[in-house]
């Protein structure tokens, strides 16, 4: 499974605010259409259709500001017709309502190309690009509201490192685009594992973490052998043979000084099992 950060987002955005953003705009459409009416040609307000077009296509995606743009033509034509427009000739009036046209859908595709170029740039800031997993920024963000969440209630959780043993020898023997799909697929089964609490983020290399929240030595234990059998079934149907070494720090009373001390935990048990031999798990209470 490819889970390559995806660059391209949707053209719209579903939901309540979707749907008031569009009813918002609706309305402003209509009012702007009854002042042009009533004010003919003495005041021209043509220029103001350019604003709820631009709000809706930022708010809900290109695809409702192409409509809301050929709507606001379309008052501007019903205007017109209505109320007389000041041209000798009908073809200078289609050229108004054309050009009228072309600069409301150009503005929707500028705006919602805008917003999809922000999102996009906020969701690598917060993402591995290789993985689509969080990255180490936003994981240590997440860890930090855990830890003062367990300072509040003293709720157990647990925090996993997994590294992948002799990742070098892959990247040198079969290639680094080939090392790049192991990962991606184990992101992606790592991800499929767990449950929807829980997060999963690529701290670098060949190395990730999984926080589980309100999970005890018993319960990471478990899910952390899942993971284990998952990742084995998945790389050995791709054709590699690649195991993983695993520490997992569980935390009841004890409570890290920060993220980064929690992460140095189970790292610590992490390499205990590199010591022993690799292809395993270590999962202990931290005291």
């Amino acid at each position: 499974m490819d889970t390559r950060l995806a660059v391209s987002l949707p053209s719209s955005r579903p939901g309540r605010q979707g749907l008031s953003a569009k009813l918002i705009a609706a309305l402003a459409l209509l009012l702007i259409a009854g002042v042009d009416y009533i004010t003919d040609v003495e005041l021209r307000v043509g220029l103001f259709y350019l604003l709820p077009v631009v709000f809706v296509a930022w708010s809900v995606g290109l695809k409702w500001g192409i409509a809301y743009a050929c709507a606001a033509s379309g008052l501007s034509v019903g205007r017109g017709l209505l109320g007389g427009h000041p041209y000798s000739h009908p073809v200078y009036f289609a050229y108004e309502i054309a050009v009228t046209l072309v600069v409301l859908l150009g503005a929707s595709y500028l705006v919602a190309k805008l917003r999809q170029a922000q999102e996009t740039l906020s969701r690598l800031a917060r993402h591995d690009s290789l993985t689509g997993l969080a990255n180490r920024a936003s994981f240590l963000e997440r860890l930090d509201l855990e830890l003062a969440r367990h300072r509040r209630l003293r709720r157990p959780f647990s925090l996993a490192i997994l590294d992948c043993d002799d990742f070098k020898s892959i990247n040198d023997t079969r290639g680094h685009l080939e090392g790049d799909r192991l990962l991606r697929v184990a992101a992606a089964t790592i991800q499929d594992t767990l449950r929807k609490t829980d997060l999963a983020c690529r701290l670098g290399g060949d190395e990730f973490a999984v926080l589980l929240p309100d999970t005890d030595l018993e319960n990471a234990r478990l899910a952390m052998e899942a993971v284990m059998a998952r990742l084995h079934e998945s790389l050995t149907k791709d054709g590699w043979i690649a195991t993983f070494s695993i520490g997992v720090g569980v935390f009841y009373q004890h409570v890290p000084a920060s993220a980064e001390a929690a992460l140095t935990s189970a790292d610590r048990l992490m390499y205990d099992v590199k010591r022993a031999g690799k292809r395993g798990q270590k999962v202990e209470m931290v005291l």
